[in-house]
């Protein structure tokens, strides 16, 4: 059953009244004011703390100090005594107090330096197996960038190869410079020594050259230096031992013979020999011609005038004569005179024989490179004769093969 529904009447809000006069200031004990919240005012500002500002001033130059350190590029290995140095004429390595604080927040900062460069690392090193991680599954590379990676890592390889094989070589070469020019050095001190005759020769010298006990003749097979070579530089020296010996020969010559017009050229007339004289005194007569001439005229009269000085004795007798005939006709162009007989004579028989040597010179020359050129040949044909008898190299595929074969009769 349900209960019948009593109706309610419906009540009119009654409205509040309204007064014209004005209501009284509430007071703080009433009880309308107990819900209220007061905004507090900030005391007035107290006097500075000076150790706070001093804390905040050293972290300033502090933070400063590091700012200088990044901008000089300090890294992470950097040590205090060698960029201590390098930072004291900034004023911001001057604002912290003491090098025991300045030192500290160096190493602090070396070592924040440090850590981030082993995440950097890290990170790089990550990075990069991630990146292999995908090539290799293929994720994000088309079909032919493999082949073009293995083709660009084979390309620098043998660049690198190939620089480092070029470095080697200069080394070598550089090297061998440096041994040849020591080795020549060595040579050129022994033939100062040992070598004072400008008339020596390489055939007579070789042995007590090679005799030398530190050495420095040393040719052939397994050295730096070539007979050749040596040769050379010997000839070399001689001649150099010959110009100046030839220098102080003409220097004496121009001392020595003067001539102070043209008839000092003239030859003497000999005696005319008398009707009752034996033929035997020509023969006499025809030996003192030379001795009967003057030293414009004849060198066998300026030698014994020149015999005595050790300038003209330390000269070889060919580079004598051929100076003194030199001199003869400079004194002659000078004065407008005739070259004398005998002094023409010489100069001749000085010519051929010049040209007789230098033709032996270069026939001991063409036998001797004939001889390395035979010698350089055996070498080779020893060489290959020695390659040749070796044992032929047994088969690696064949051993191999008799290995296995012996393996398994033993499991047999």
């Amino acid at each position: 059953e349900v209960e019948p529904v009593v109706p309610v009447e419906e009540i009119a809000p009654t409205p509040a009244p309204t007064t014209t006069t004005d209501a009284p200031e509430p007071s703080p004990s009433s009880p309308s004011m107990k819900n209220t919240f007061t905004v507090p005012v900030p005391p007035p500002p107290a006097a500075a703390d000076p150790f706070i500002a001093a804390r905040e001033a050293k972290e300033a130059a502090a933070e400063s100090f590091r700012a200088l350190l990044r901008e000089r590029g300090v890294d992470g290995k950097a040590r205090w005594d060698r960029w201590s140095g390098k930072l004291a004429t900034d004023p911001r390595f001057k604002r912290v107090a003491t090098p025991q604080q300045r030192r500290s927040v160096f190493e602090k900062f070396t070592r924040q330096v440090a850590d981030e460069e082993k995440a950097a690392k890290r990170a790089e090193k990550e990075g990069k197996k991630e990146l292999g991680k995908s090539t290799a599954g293929g994720t994000g590379k088309h079909p032919g960038e493999e082949g073009e990676i293995a083709d660009a890592r084979r390309r620098r390889e043998e660049r690198v190869r190939r620089e480092k094989r070029e470095e080697a070589d200069r080394l070598a070469r550089q090297r061998r410079m440096i041994d040849r020019e020591s080795a020549m050095a060595r040579f050129k001190a022994l033939l100062a020594e040992s070598v004072r005759d400008p008339e020596a020769t390489w055939a007579e010298s070789l042995p007590a050259l090679r005799r030398d006990v530190q050495g420095r003749c040393v040719f052939g097979r397994g050295t730096v230096m070539d007979e050749f070579e040596l040769r050379d530089e010997f000839l070399n020296h001689v001649a150099g031992l010959l110009r100046k010996v030839a220098t102080d020969a003409r220097v004496l010559l121009e001392e020595t013979i003067k001539a102070t017009c043209k008839e000092d050229f003239a030859v003497p007339e000999l005696p005319t020999p008398k009707d009752g004289e034996d033929d035997d005194d020509d023969e006499d007569d025809d030996e003192d011609d030379d001795e009967d001439g003057t030293p414009l005229t004849s060198f066998v009269a300026a030698a014994e005038v020149l015999s005595l000085d050790p300038r003209f004795e330390k000269c070889p007798l060919n580079e004598r004569a051929r100076l003194y005939c030199e001199h003869i006709r400079k004194l002659c162009d000078e004065h407008g005179a005739e070259v004398p007989r005998d002094v023409e004579a010489l100069a001749q028989e000085l010519e051929k024989a010049r040209v007789e040597e230098a033709r032996e010179r270069a026939a001991i020359d063409a036998e001797e490179a004939a001889k390395m050129r035979g010698w350089r040949g055996d070498d080779r044909e020893q060489s290959r004769d020695h390659r040749d008898s070796r044992p032929p190299r047994r088969s690696r595929s064949r051993s191999r093969d008799r290995g296995r074969k012996r393996s398994r009769s033993r499991s047999r």
